[in-house]
């Protein structure tokens, strides 16, 4: 049985996108912490049929080959990843292991950075194994005055609640 694509009533704090043009889109006036900061956000997909995609959940943009991402990946089952490029070049890379869930439910997705140090966590349980993992070398585009945007490549068609990024503070 396909779930509903129907959103609940109202969420509080929360953002729904349709799938093909909504994003939203902030550039910080100042910089912050550019090697310890924490990203927490809900994210549900109303289009679980359509698992194909990679979900750009959160992103600063310098230009096409200098960014820094937080992406959710579905391919049958789901995963997360953060991704620092640096003229094309990646400088950091985390892809947790496939989560083989319900790929229609809420995820809970914290990720933080303390210098080299990045963690992971879905749904309150750290992870630990990842199917790729490089420790950034490099400086955060994320807390800078770069754009930073929620759903960049526009195709999430589902709703992100409780969006935070906490400058200077990641959790241990």
């Amino acid at each position: 049985m396909k779930p509903s694509v129907n959103p609940p009533a109202k969420v509080a704090s929360s953002a729904l996108f349709n799938g093909t043009t909504s994003r939203m889109v902030r550039t910080p006036g100042s910089a912050g912490n550019l090697t310890k900061w924490t990203f927490s956000c809900w994210i549900k997909n109303f289009d679980a049929g359509t698992l194909g995609g990679t979900f750009e959940i959160f992103s600063a943009l310098l230009s096409p080959s200098n960014n820094e991402l937080i992406r959710m990946i579905g391919d049958g089952s789901i995963s997360f990843e953060y991704t620092l490029n640096i003229s094309g070049v990646n400088k950091g890379l985390y892809t947790t292991k496939k989560l083989h869930r319900d790929p229609s439910s809420h995820y809970h997705v914290v990720i933080s950075r303390n210098g080299p140090l990045i963690s992971i966590e879905i749904n309150g349980i750290t992870i630990t194994n990842f199917t790729s993992s490089t420790a950034p070398s490099e400086n955060s585009y994320l807390n800078t005055t770069n754009a930073h945007q929620i759903n960049r490549n526009t195709n999430l068609k589902g709703l992100m609640s409780e969006i935070y990024l906490l400058d200077g503070t990641a959790k241990s």
